[in-house]
């Protein structure tokens, strides 16, 4: 957390937008300071006759102006402070490429959501979804279409979901994706993978002058409540994965309790 901090203290201070807010306010104040000066003051009279005979009159209504400029400049800063903080954090979350949540996210999820699960009696499964032969496309088509492939496989896994569940991006390089679906068994999770995994083998991906089919693999598992960590989970998780990679064509859901 306090590197996020320090993050958005520098991310702010070099922010062109911001510095100009900063200066706005500063200069703001010192004006709106120095015209009440000038406007308690007297011009017949000098400061040292004034500090002795007027300012005591208006001192405390000098003092509250005073006190609500600054209590509004450090409003507005925070505001903006808060919103740029945000944003860093929902960058630092974030799979640039395909909009979804990253590893770091996931990580982050999982840990959280495995001490509820400790605490309470829902069930939580997890689907691993790899797509088959990727390799190749990289090889025939080039990173750069290759990168089309993940974002709209991306963008598919992240709308065809409920509410309730999560989706990330598995690695920033990887073509795999992790699907979080909370309140469900295992059998409502082999279900949504063979769903998905069907869905997926239909959509038409235009490379090209090429039109391309592509299929994905999918392992899922079922998060234990006594014995599952995060490194067991989805250990657990790669090996389904991998169990579905040795069928025939690929193609395949395999699940591991």
């Amino acid at each position: 957390m306090k590197k996020y901090i320090k993050r958005s203290i520098q991310k702010f201070k070099e922010d062109a937008f911001s510095k100009f807010i900063y200066d706005f306010l500063k200069w703001t104040i010192g004006l709106t300071i120095a015209f009440s000066i000038t406007k308690f003051i007297p011009s017949a009279k000098s400061v040292a006759e004034f500090l002795f005979s007027k300012l005591n009159i208006n001192i405390y209504e000098f003092v509250l102006v005073c006190l609500i400029i600054i209590i509004a400049n450090t409003i507005v800063l925070y505001s903006i402070f808060k919103k740029k903080y945000k944003d860093l954090q929902d960058d630092y979350f974030t799979d640039k490429l395909t909009g979804l949540k990253n590893q770091a996210a996931l990580e982050k999820y999982l840990n959280a959501k495995i001490v509820e699960l400790k605490n309470n009696n829902s069930n939580c499964s997890l689907i691993l979804v790899d797509v088959d032969n990727f390799k190749t496309v990289n090889e025939k088509y080039g990173y750069n279409l290759a990168d089309k492939v993940i974002k709209k496989i991306g963008g598919v896994l992240g709308n065809d979901n409920r509410y309730t569940d999560e989706v990330f991006r598995y690695f920033q390089k990887g073509d795999e994706f992790i699907i979080i679906l909370n309140d469900t068994s295992i059998d409502g999770a082999m279900k949504a993978a063979n769903r998905k995994k069907d869905f997926i083998s239909k959509i038409n991906f235009e490379l090209n002058d090429n039109t391309e089919q592509f299929t994905v693999s999918c392992g899922v598992t079922e998060f234990n409540r006594t014995n599952d960590d995060y490194k067991t989970v989805t250990d657990r998780l790669n090996k389904a994965l991998l169990e579905a990679k040795k069928q025939p064509n690929k193609n395949s859901v395999k699940s591991i309790i």
